[in-house]
């Protein structure tokens, strides 16, 4: 009889670890089913459900707080301001050209390194074009840079490019103006000499000090030097 009494506490200890294993394998609710489902997953009723059914907003997707911390303060600020503005795509991956740079022939070393950019600007940005292509956006792609220039988006379209986990930026077109040229007009003959004749920048040196010695350099003549000129 005692030792019927000692199997018991051990028969209930082996089905609560049984019980335990399966709760486990089967999946339990987060603790804090009650709260609300964090930033990543959907909003009402569907992100609720699938917050107490323990699914976990995806990582590799950021949300719109996120992705507008991409867009650079003027981006953001002419994207706010207008109904559209042209805005770059920066990509944080950059081509390997290790292997391109091992080569010693150098125009297929030039070959390997267009070829690398090109492939590498098509996987990164594929997304990014799929989107745009989607939102019949018009835009540019830059395999070189691996960029891509949007003409013409508004800040929604920023936002959903910006992301793309691949995106390492939205970034505003800047516009250079060139300055405009001087007019420059040739001087007359004499503008600028001193009283003597003499030009003002020889008078400055102290030249017609040095004359006045008697030392006019006529008649002599020196060896004129060419090295290192271009």
């Amino acid at each position: 009889m005692r030792h019927s009494l000692q199997r018991r506490p051990r028969a209930a200890a082996a089905v609560l670890a049984a019980a335990t294993l399966v709760a486990t394998l089967l999946g339990s609710p987060p603790a804090a089913a009650t709260e609300l489902p964090p930033p990543g997953l959907p909003e009402g009723e569907a992100g609720a459900a699938a917050w107490r059914h323990g699914i976990l907003p995806d990582a590799g997707t950021p949300t719109d707080d996120a992705a507008r911390a991409k867009l650079t303060d003027e981006a953001e600020s002419q994207l706010t301001e207008t109904e559209a503005a042209s805005f770059w795509v920066r990509f944080a991956d950059r081509a390997d050209l290790a292997a391109a740079s091992a080569i010693a022939d150098w125009d297929k070393r030039g070959a390997a390194v267009r070829d690398a950019l090109r492939a590498h600007a098509e996987v990164s940005q594929a997304s990014v074009i799929a989107d745009l292509d989607a939102a019949g956006a018009a835009y540019t792609s830059f395999w070189v840079s691996n960029a891509v220039l949007v003409t013409g988006g508004d800040l929604a379209l920023a936002t959903t490019l910006a992301a793309h986990s691949e995106v390492s930026q939205i970034r505003e077109v800047t516009t250079y103006t060139s300055a405009e040229p001087v007019e420059s007009v040739p001087a007359a003959a004499g503008e600028g000499a001193n009283i003597d004749g003499v030009a003002w920048g020889v008078d400055e040196i102290g030249a017609p000090a040095v004359w006045a010695q008697g030392i006019t350099a006529k008649g002599s003549s020196s060896p004129t030097s060419t090295a290192g000129s271009m």
